[in-house]
């Protein structure tokens, strides 16, 4: 399922890491449910940075129950490798809504109150360290429902 959503954004340059914070109805996300958030992920990137999700440069943080229904959240962290700024209370953070429709998903742009205080608890880039930085909490992918008030 493509979003086939033609973007007017640019591409993020390599330079610049960011945070993707999506709120979505995890059940509409196609695909075997335990792949949700890679699908997503993928879904999201071809047509903003021309690659798929690679663990090598990206990071997602998936929520316990992606393979049961309901709104749920998912932070995907891209270009993780780069170090120009190391927390993840710094990283530049989008917020979207995903939304289906058809068989197409939409991302809508969208703000909640909150979400930043809300993001900053899981460590950038899923570290548990930064270089020349203190130890960072565990970065623990799918160890807890990710949930935030509306």
């Amino acid at each position: 399922m493509p979003s086939n959503e033609r973007s007017t954004e640019q591409a993020t340059p390599p330079s610049k890491p960011i945070r993707y914070c999506f709120k979505a109805r995890v059940e509409q996300i196609p695909g075997p449910p335990l792949g949700r958030s890679i699908t997503l992920a993928n879904d999201f990137m071809l047509p903003r940075f021309h690659r798929k999700f690679d663990w090598d440069h990206d990071y997602i943080y998936t929520p316990i129950n992606i393979d049961k229904t309901g709104s749920m959240w998912l932070l995907l962290d891209v270009n993780r490798d780069l170090h120009p700024k190391i927390t993840s209370q710094n990283v530049d953070l989008v917020v979207f809504k995903v939304r289906s429709v058809g068989d197409v998903l939409k991302y809508d742009e969208a703000f909640y109150y909150g979400i930043r205080k809300y993001t900053s608890t899981f460590p950038w880039g899923g570290r548990k360290q930064c270089k020349d930085d203190g130890l960072m909490p565990e970065a623990r992918a799918g160890d807890m429902t990710m949930s935030v008030p509306t």
